[in-house]
């Protein structure tokens, strides 16, 4: 009997077992052993002393391969991964720090690349520095901005101990872009190094300030133009043909009786003496009594130098008859003609009939009447614009 029911409990357990077998043999065909690669695992970081900041972590993220179930494996997440490494014995500056991995159950680690990471610490500083306001962009223009008042004159600069040191200023800008009132805002503070480019890794506090802008009024204006001026002789020949100012018009402001009365402004007189071609000139605009202010203050006047020249008429001027046979006698109708020259003011100016030759020619003519061509005759750098008569009627006789 006892032999009978060893041999029952000898046969149910290797039924089990073989059950076993076949299920484990099942289960490894449906759902086998599989690899799978995460490939941007964040790497974080702990137990970093409280007195040290953590710069640098090179590199930020790791390529991690996991072997499990092909189920487990497949509702796997980044998330589920994590790497991290131990900073508790690190000190200031640079260290390689081995990278640990916690998986979870039932899945193994395979490969973590790399197995570490480059890490730069630096200790913890703080240092005063004083807030500066910066006013961006341009108010209304009938407004002026005035000294900003601020809260808090200086802030509490916080960071790892280099970049603090490289901390040069700290500024809040505020924006005042066509303001018409008093501006006050809460602006966030900007820490700059020496070539104004802000600096990571470090803060203020407070990281706010509380600004305010003032904005004075100003008085009332009016667009007038610019004459300019000069002083001094140009160059003998020579004389100023125009000035251009650019911009040809200023704004003024002032009181409105004031401005009423004035519809021009001059500048700083443009000394041309001697000068026989054109030239630019920045000069200043004069201000007249009672304006309080000019935009802009100076303007760039263009002076265009040209030859002093004039024209002339000149009257009475005798006709001359040339290659007259001998045997003939002659008359013309006019005799005399007016011409207007043109040139150089210092020779037109002292020209009269004396300076003019009008001529004829009669070369090869007989008696009878003829109508010629006058042709006249001018001292060097002198032009001929118009003459009365371009032409004129001989009458030759027999002698």
């Amino acid at each position: 009997m006892d032999r009978l029911f060893e041999r029952d409990i000898t046969v149910r357990v290797l039924s089990v077992i073989i059950a076993l077998g076949l299920w484990f043999l099942v289960t490894a065909e449906q759902n086998p052993l599989t690899l799978r690669t995460f490939r941007t695992v964040e790497v974080k970081s702990q137990y970093l002393d409280k007195d040290l900041v953590l710069i640098d972590i090179e590199p930020k993220t790791i390529a991690v391969t996991v072997q499990s179930q092909r189920r487990t494996v497949d509702a796997l997440k980044d998330g589920d991964i994590v790497a991290f490494v131990d900073l508790s014995s690190v000190l200031p500056g640079r260290a390689a720090v081995p990278i640990d991995i916690i998986l979870p159950r039932g899945v193994q680690l395979v490969d973590a690349s790399p197995n570490q990471v480059n890490v730069v610490a630096d200790t913890i500083s703080r240092r005063l520095v004083k807030v500066e306001v910066r006013a961006v962009g341009t108010p209304h223009e009938d407004f002026v901005a005035q000294p900003a008042e601020i809260e808090v004159q200086e802030v509490i600069v916080e960071g790892p101990r280099t970049n603090v040191g490289i901390v040069s200023r700290v500024v809040a800008d505020v924006d005042i872009s066509n303001a018409t009132a008093d501006i006050e805002r809460e602006v966030s503070l900007r820490l700059l190094d020496i070539d104004g480019r802000e600096v990571p890794d470090v803060r203020s506090q407070p990281e706010q300030v509380l600004v305010r802008v003032p904005m004075r009024k100003l008085p009332p204006s009016k667009i007038v133009r610019v004459e300019a001026e000069t002083f001094g002789p140009p160059q003998l020949g020579y004389r100023v043909e125009s000035l251009v100012a650019e911009p040809a018009t200023v704004k003024i402001r002032g009181p409105l009786d004031v401005l009423i009365r004035v519809d021009s402004v001059g500048t700083t007189p443009v000394d041309v003496t001697g000068v026989a071609s054109d030239f630019d000139r920045q000069v200043e605009v004069r201000m007249p009594p009672g304006v309080s202010s000019v935009e802009p203050k100076q303007v760039l006047v263009k002076v265009h130098i040209v030859e002093d020249r004039i024209e002339k008429q000149i009257e009475n001027v005798p006709v001359t008859v040339r290659n007259l046979s001998a045997d003939l006698n002659h008359s013309l109708e006019p005799s005399e003609i007016s011409v207007v020259v043109e040139g150089p003011r210092e020779l037109i100016d002292r020209m009269d009939s004396r300076y003019v030759e009008a001529i004829v020619y009669a070369t090869g003519l007989g008696a009878g009447e003829h109508l010629l061509y006058v042709q006249v005759s001018l001292p060097p750098g002198a032009v001929l614009r118009r003459m009365s008569q371009e032409s004129i009627k001989l009458i030759l006789t027999t002698n």
